[in-house]
Order: C-alpha cells, then sequence, then structure tokens
C-alpha cells in the first residue's frame, strides 16, 4: 500500500519552485493559502506538487506556529446517522488525546462546503476531519479548495479520497461490500423476481455502491429493467415506492429491495407494512452501514456494517500520526460485514460471507 513519506526523502520547497518557474516565496504562499499569488501561478505550483507527490512537511509546519490543540470536523448533514455516528467516534478519540474539536455541517451545497473550509482554517486547526463523500465533487476543479487547504493542514477523509498531497483516507470499499451483499442474495435464488436498488441521493460513495450492485446483478443473469436502480430521497419514500409498487401485478414481480443506507431501508419496511406485505417472505430488505436503527424495527433489519466505528478511530490515529511527523498509509480500507437480521430470509442468513466471490 502506498505510504506517504517526509518531504527530506523525495523533494524540498527549492526544486518545486524550479520545476513550476517560481521563486521559493511563492511557493511558501502557496502552501500557506495566501490570497497574494494569482490563479494561474497557484495552479502551476499545485500542478507540480501534484505530478511529483509533494507532501508539505505539516510537522514541521506546525512548528512554526503554535498548536491550538483543536481538529476541525466537516460534514454535510448531521441528520445522517452514518454522519452522526462518525462524529460521535472521532471527537470522542481526540478527547482521549487532550484535543478539542470544532465541528462545521456545510450542507451540499459546493459554495457553503467553501465556506466551512476557510472558516476552520481561520480557526487555525491543527487538522481537518472530512466526514462523507458527497465532499468529493464530480468536477475536479470543484474540489481544488480541499487541496489547498492540504496545503496548511493535514486532512484525514472517511468515507472520502482525493489523490492528492497531504490527503488521507479511511474508507470502506462501498462497491464491493454491495456487490457481496448482492450476490449473496442472488446465490440463495429469486425464482425470477426482481430485486430493487433504491438510493438517497447523488454522491461518490452511492455511486460506487449501484456499480457494486448491477456487477452483481450482471453475473448473476439477474433481470435488469428500466427502475431495477432508482433514486429515492428520504421525504419521497412513498411517492417512489407507490409508482414502484402501484399494483398487485407489479408487486408479485419484486422479491428484495436493497437500499444505500438504513434510513432509507427503514422507511421501505414501514410502507410495506402499511400495504400488508409479510418481510421477508413476499419482499426481503437489504439496508447499508449497520446504524442502530436496524435493531428497532420491525423485523430487524438486515445491514452492511460499514465500519463507522473503526474508520474514525483510524482516522483519528492517521492524523496524530501526520502531526508528529510519522509515515502514514495514504489509504485505510477497511472490509464491510454483512449483518443478518430478520428482514432477509433463513437462505440468505445462513450463507458465510466469506464464501461469496
Amino acid at each position: 500500500m502506498k505510504e506517504k513519506q517526509s518531504v527530506n526523502e523525495r523533494l524540498n520547497i527549492q526544486e518545486i519552485s524550479r520545476l513550476a518557474n517560481v521563486s521559493t516565496a511563492t511557493v511558501s504562499r502557496v502552501l500557506n493559502g495566501s490570497s497574494h499569488v494569482s490563479d494561474h501561478t497557484r495552479e502551476k505550483v499545485l500542478d507540480v506538487m501534484r505530478r511529483t507527490n509533494y507532501t508539505p512537511n505539516v510537522f514541521a509546519q506546525s512548528l512554526k506556529r503554535d498548536s491550538t490543540k483543536t481538529v476541525g470536523i466537516m460534514c454535510p448533514d448531521t441528520m445522517d446517522v452514518y454522519i452522526t455516528r462518525a462524529i460521535f467516534n472521532v471527537q470522542r478519540e481526540l478527547s482521549r488525546y487532550n484535543y478539542s474539536s470544532l465541528l462545521n455541517c456545510t450542507g451540499y451545497e459546493l459554495e457553503d462546503k467553501k465556506k466551512g473550509m476557510s472558516l476552520l482554517l481561520q480557526k487555525r486547526v491543527d487538522g481537518i476531519v472530512l466526514i462523507g463523500s458527497s465532499f468529493n465533487e464530480v468536477d475536479a476543479d470543484d474540489n481544488k479548495y480541499i487541496i489547498e487547504a492540504a496545503g496548511q493542514v493535514p486532512i484525514i477523509w472517511i468515507n472520502g479520497t482525493l489523490d492528492a498531497p497531504n490527503i488521507y483516507s479511511a474508507y470502506c470499499d462501498d462497491q464491493e461490500a454491495t456487490y457481496r451483499a448482492a450476490k449473496r442474495l442472488f446465490s440463495t435464488g429469486m425464482n425470477g423476481k426482481r430485486t430493487i436498488y433504491l438510493y438517497n441521493r447523488e454522491s461518490y460513495s452511492n455511486k460506487c455502491k449501484i456499480n457494486g450492485f448491477l456487477t452483481a446483478m450482471i453475473e448473476s443473469n439477474q433481470p435488469v429493467f428500466e427502475n431495477s436502480i432508482t433514486l429515492c430521497p428520504l421525504d419521497r419514500v412513498d411517492q417512489v415506492l407507490d409508482k414502484l409498487m402501484k399494483n398487485p401485478e407489479d408487486l408479485s414481480k419484486i422479491g428484495a429491495v436493497m437500499t444505500s443506507g438504513d434510513s432509507l431501508a427503514v422507511r421501505v419496511l414501514r410502507y410495506l407494512r402499511r400495504r400488508g406485505l409479510r418481510v421477508p417472505d413476499q419482499i426481503q430488505v437489504i439496508g447499508y452501514s449497520n446504524s442502530e436503527l436496524g435493531n428497532y424495527c420491525v423485523p430487524e433489519l438486515t445491514s452492511i456494517d460499514s465500519c463507522v466505528n473503526e474508520l474514525s478511530g483510524e482516522a483519528v490515529k492517521m492524523l496524530l500520526k501526520v502531526l508528529g511527523g510519522e509515515t502514514v498509509e495514504e489509504n485505510k480500507v477497511l472490509k464491510a460485514r454483512i449483518i443478518p437480521r430478520e428482514s432477509t430470509k433463513e437462505l440468505y442468513n445462513g450463507i458465510q460471507d466469506d464464501t461469496i466471490q
């Protein structure tokens, strides 16, 4: 696995300035996030840093300023169960090492994300933890504010990744996890019935999950139809499912529903119960993230455990190592676990997860 090395092991600031054809003072201003650099020059320096895999020596930089013993945490939405758990675990781990935290809930708009990042940097935090793949924008230019922020402090990203200097990632392989859960489902024999995949919003993580689901469907020769994969916002679950299951004939063709998150899966269970459908006898339901919601619904929810507790702990460890000047793995990837409960049939629950190929 690739590791990021200290500056002295690879390049120094003089070499970066030579390759970018700018002064060392200009490189320093770019690293420190100064506004007194033109966009063209800033991009030229950042391009050299990306091409050479240059990583600023964050430990050395921190010696030039007083440590605040404070870490910034950025998330898009504290209503998301996964994010809430990540915040709790990150803050708990930081407190064990006598670090405090500043939380900024930015929402999903790009400009608000940029403002949130700027605010945390103004507070002179020692590092920043990003939570959630929604910070990973489709347009690479829209991620520049993260790359520039990493020129000032280390950034640790939970459930997201960006190949740039001083950005480290701890995530679960969502594509592989969804693929294994779907393959496990299809291996039980669906008797010609369809499986629907519902996701609540557009995000990098959900894109990976969808790819895993599609791959499993194709490999298992499952029927792919128009609504096999459907966007289903949390506030429109009833409307979306009414459209998919509006008459008994439609219902009889559906054998399972997989979702991008437990919050969505629980709403699906509620809808099916109101329609008088028996879970899992008539329709099986699988969630994602293995949140506490899965234990409190009826029937209890089978879910994919995406290891948010472990990822949060790893993220804090990575950050502290970087601040301590240690060499750190660029990406920490954990393997998800399938947690079988009452919303899937005994045949599904009896399969050993590690036997799925």
